[in-house]
């Protein structure tokens, strides 16, 4: 990370630790009350984490909440000075001048004033996410007596959006001058919602989250279903086609409506959901592009009717959208090249590029594209990082509450859906070594995928970083770190529990503090999930069965384990195609059935997709 220091907010928030830690605490709230564009002033170093880079508003909200006499004394002394600029800014309709009162006057009640106004404003611009979060924090500064109809508002931008946020109103809602009783409101929001849900039937990718809900504890046989050929795929330069699945790696699966989508990053192909036939395929040409981006899935994103994927080119990653039968509505590539897969907010495609300007620095941006033309309508700038040479740079893209959350080059940030940073992590990291993929094969153990937010807080990894960091989703504040040098992948929460896989089986971490709860030996594991309604942890490994050849794997063994005490529940063997080792991967469940994408270690390009049918229960051991 390059990092870039805001030299005005950097003086203004010394001045004002400076007043604070002197006692002076109506000379810091006189300074942050007459700061002009508090929201405009960049980044500046977090008063305790060396690691962390955070916007000034969020500087000045830390020291209010370290120093309770400063929140105090700004609410007492200073509350009314905001409510009059407050009314100010409202008359005039300036946007900047009321988020210039959050950020001027922290923690009163004029802020939680100008971030109700700010909801209703994004409200009505059709920015439902960004108003969902001012209602949420307006919450927390306005009298018990108006909580009601805000959350009333909280849950009508969370149904805009497509997303169930709050609890159910109790009482009558009343919006300009129409009333409605709190059932008809509810049954309004439950039809907004529905309206804008994607027409997915369950969650694609190579992730974790991919086989969540299915591969309850049970007997399974599989049945032949569809056939990848992936004779056109390049093996990565010194990756073994048997010590690393990289095939598996770098395809993701989508279902929507009646089709399964499978990308291979070169080539989208469509399958019936019910024949299994293939029904429609786009190939694009990487020339010797693919290579460069060994282990890295570009996942296709549910879009209304439509399909959004990031395609491997000559000239990089481009965005493209595609209709239902596979017509390519547009593709675009913003300067540079698309970093990571998109996200959708509020009607909006979203992507960050990655632009390598040949001055030793990598440019990251947010950008917005037209959801109609592909043409980019946005582009802001995030953050810059040291240029590794002939090395990409893999991002991941997450939408948590109103915000964005993305990993890149061992770093984590925050930023809005226009691209405003809130704050910027350096975690723990150890790039790889070399170019060399023999040589980095630790690294290219460990996965990098979208980071997973629950409950306010961020639990990250990615390649480079040794273990799991939980950091808060507002501020960035580190609450723990638990080092795992044999992590690969962070798999997801069940229980209160952290669940992550090893190479030598699942572990189980405490949410609230990192400590390691559980761990549970699984020898050739290949995959781990969390599945079934009871969320039971369910281990896939390498298994000789009965017609195994001296030893030799062919099958595969099925383990599911508590996830509070880490005990085995059941297990359960799949007879694999043929004999010998098998690479297993992408995983799917969705619609109560369950798929998996399968190939021999000898033919790692021959995969086919298998469904694995449930047959019956199995015994407790």
């Amino acid at each position: 990370l390059v990092e870039q220091i805001g030299k005005e907010g950097f003086n203004t928030i010394s001045e004002i630790r400076a007043a604070v830690d002197g006692q002076a605490l109506r000379e810091a709230c006189q300074i942050v009350t007459s700061t002009p564009g508090p929201q405009n002033l960049g980044l500046v170093p977090d008063s305790d984490d060396p690691r962390l880079l955070v916007s000034f508003p969020l500087a000045v909200a830390a020291e209010t909440q370290s120093c309770p006499e400063l929140g105090t004394m700004m609410q007492e002394q200073f509350d009314k000075i905001g409510q009059f600029r407050l009314k100010q800014a409202v008359a005039s309709g300036d946007d900047d001048a009321v988020e210039s009162v959050v950020a001027q006057f922290p923690g009163t009640q004029a802020a939680a004033e100008a971030h109700r106004w700010l909801g209703d404003r994004r409200l009505a611009q059709g920015r439902f996410t960004e108003a969902a979060g001012h209602y949420r924090r307006a919450v927390v500064g306005l009298p018990a007596t108006e909580r009601e109809a805000l959350t009333a508002r909280y849950r009508l931008a969370g149904a805009l959006g497509g997303n169930d946020l709050g609890r159910p109103v109790q009482s009558p809602v009343q919006f300009g001058g129409t009333s409605f009783s709190a059932a008809d409101f509810e049954q309004m929001v439950q039809g907004l919602r529905q309206a804008w849900r994607p027409r997915t039937a369950g969650t694609g990718g190579t992730g974790p989250e991919a086989a969540s809900g299915g591969f309850s504890p049970g007997r399974y046989e599989l049945r032949p279903w569809a056939a990848l050929d992936g004779t056109n795929l390049k093996r990565p330069t010194g990756v073994s086609d048997k010590a690393l699945d990289w095939i598996g790696r770098q395809t993701a699966m989508l279902p929507m409506g009646r089709q399964l989508i499978v990308s291979d990053r070169a080539e989208l192909t469509a399958f019936d959901l019910d024949s299994g036939q293939s029904r429609w395929s786009q190939q694009v040409d990487s020339g010797d592009r693919y290579p460069q981006w060994p282990l890295v899935p570009m996942r296709p994103v549910a879009f209304g009717d439509r399909i959004l994927s990031r395609r491997l080119t000559a000239d990089g990653p481009e965005l493209a959208c595609l209709d239902a039968a596979g017509t390519v509505v547009w593709a675009t590539k913003p300067e540079g090249y698309v970093a990571s897969d998109p996200v959708v907010v509020d009607g909006k495609p979203l992507a960050l590029a990655a632009l390598h300007e040949g001055t030793g620095k990598v440019s990251l941006a947010l950008v917005e594209f037209g959801a109609t033309t592909g043409r980019v309508r946005g582009r802001a700038l995030l953050a810059e990082f040291r240029e590794s040479p002939r090395r990409p740079l893999p991002c991941q893209l997450t939408v948590a509450d109103d915000r964005l959350v993305a990993s890149a080059a061992g770093c984590v940030l925050a930023c809005s859906p226009q691209g405003r940073v809130f704050w910027i992590r350096r975690q723990v990291f150890v790039p790889p070594p070399v170019q060399d993929h023999q040589a980095g094969r630790e690294w290219l153990q460990q996965y990098h995928e979208p980071l997973l937010v629950s409950g306010g807080r961020i639990y990250a990894t990615q390649p480079g970083v040794w273990g799991i960091e939980c950091m808060e989703l507002d501020g960035g504040r580190l609450v723990w770190r638990q080092a795992s040098g044999s992590l690969t992948r962070l798999v997801g929460s069940a229980a209160d529990r952290l669940i992550a896989q090893t190479p030598d089986g699942p572990i189980a971490l405490d949410r609230e503090t990192g400590k390691l709860l559980w761990f549970r030996g699984v020898k050739d594991c290949l995959a781990v999930r969390i599945c079934g309604p009871k969320e039971t942890v369910l281990s896939f490994s390498a298994y000789a069965t009965r017609r195994g050849n001296r030893g030799n794997p062919s099958g595969v063994l099925l383990s599911w384990f508590d996830p509070e005490e880490g005990s085995l529940v059941a297990s359960e063997v799949l007879e694999t195609p043929g004999p010998g080792a098998w690479h297993l991967g992408p995983l799917l469940a969705a619609s109560g059935r369950q798929w998996l994408a399968m190939a021999p270690q000898q033919q790692p390009t021959q995969r086919r997709i298998v469904e694995a049918l449930r047959t019956g229960d199995v015994e407790k051991p």
